[in-house]
């Protein structure tokens, strides 16, 4: 086993975060056929996997070839996926993808990139209501990718409730930085994020929606959904009273551009009368002199 981890180990820092068929393929050398057999059993199951794995015939293959295969087919199917199966266990990936194929690694991207972008200050000023948010690490992309499969492997269905939803989080609030901190946090601390998110009845929304009201630039909606934006003093004078008059600004301005061309037209009319007035007013003082001399 020792040697198992110790060749994984030399394939991570061999692979600097890409996957690599070669090294990979090193790697499993070291588990025995009959785990690799149970494995690609697994993965034969998986409805994200099945029909990857029914393309490769296992009579003609070595089940190392077959999984060194599948690795491969995964790792071409993004430039994140690529990233993922150049962690430090890929094992732990490729189980990740078969339980949640495409959707679940388009989840892990979005949150993990948000996470990566979490302000420090950020995490100190929500920190002064929640006392147990952890100082959140600097991490480099491979960093977060290996944190993030460790901590999916040992939290289990709660880890993939977890991503999905504050990926979503994420996706309706792109300009929120809270689905980043709170993900920073689960993977800091799992067990301590939990107890607070039962705090909010486990309601991932709800719990959301408190860190933001603490941050002045986001503040994220109800649990009913969640809406991108940011409620600012301006909103404090929306009153009543305030919303009737600038109905009432808004109607007279539509009236006024609406009647423009009569006005307009109107304004003419006049003139084009005023002017006649005058013409004739002088054609009457023209003939008058005329008539004394």
């Amino acid at each position: 086993m020792k040697s198992v981890i110790l060749m994984l180990l030399l394939v991570s820092l061999a692979n600097s975060g890409v996957f690599k068929a070669s090294y990979f393929r090193k790697a499993m050398k070291n588990i025995p056929i009959s785990k690799l057999q149970k494995q690609l059993g697994g993965f034969s199951n998986s409805k994200h996997l099945k029909n990857m794995a029914s393309k490769i015939n296992l009579k003609r293959i070595t089940p190392l070839d077959k999984v060194t295969r599948l690795a491969k087919d995964i790792a071409n199917k993004s430039p994140f996926s690529n990233k993922m199966m150049g962690i430090k266990n890929p094992m732990d990936a490729m189980r990740l993808y078969s339980k949640g194929g495409d959707k679940f690694f388009k989840s892990a991207n979005i949150i993990t990139t948000k996470a990566l972008r979490v302000d420090s200050k950020l995490i100190t000023k929500v920190g002064k209501k929640f006392p147990s948010l952890p100082n959140i690490p600097k991490l480099s992309q491979e960093q977060m990718l290996n944190k993030f499969a460790g901590v999916m492997k040992a939290t289990g269905s709660f880890g993939f409730k977890i991503t999905k939803g504050l990926a979503q989080i994420a996706i309706k609030n792109p300009k929120s930085a809270v689905a980043g901190l709170m993900f920073g946090w689960f993977l800091s601390d799992p067990v301590g994020f939990k107890e607070q998110l039962d705090k909010f009845g486990g309601n991932i929304e709800a719990f959301a929606h408190e860190i933001g009201s603490l941050v002045s630039h986001v503040v994220v909606g109800g649990t009913s959904g969640f809406i991108d934006g940011v409620v600012t003093s301006a909103s404090k004078f929306m009153t009543t009273r305030n919303i009737i008059i600038l109905l009432l600004a808004l109607l007279l301005v539509w009236l006024l551009w609406q009647f423009k061309s009569f006005i307009i037209h109107a304004i003419q009319n006049r003139q084009t009368s005023n002017s006649q007035r005058e013409r004739k007013i002088n054609n009457n003082k023209t003939k008058k002199r005329k008539g004394r001399f």
